[in-house]
């Protein structure tokens, strides 16, 4: 029942998606109760929450990420925070830091 199709979504417009901006659109803004895609990527972007943030904190990022590219990362709001470090890789991806279209080998989530 979690996989049907509802007033919230259409499941056969959903899994037709070709790209992860329109996933987005179709289901994952509407499931977290955002009003659009535009909405929800601004609440995930990190710019302008650094200042909140309390506690060390190192975050981890790759300049390839197709998620959180480049020029996503929050540079200058680090540079001024007394307890946020960001260290980026060239390469990477998304979570785990694997590499290649059939990674294999160690990754940085093991």
């Amino acid at each position: 029942q979690q996989f049907e199709s509802t007033d919230t979504w259409d499941l056969d417009l959903v899994f037709s998606s070709r790209t992860i901006r329109e996933f987005d659109d179709r289901f994952t803004a509407r499931m977290f109760g955002y009003g659009s895609v535009s909405e929800y990527y601004a609440a995930a972007r990190l710019h302008g929450k650094i200042r909140d943030i309390k506690v060390a904190t190192l975050a981890l990022n790759a300049e390839d990420d197709p998620f959180q590219p480049a020029d996503s990362i929050p540079y200058q709001g680090a540079a001024k925070s007394t307890h946020v470090a960001i260290l980026t890789t060239k390469y990477g991806g998304h979570i785990g830091f694997m590499e290649g279209s059939i990674p294999s080998g160690h990754f940085y989530s093991d």
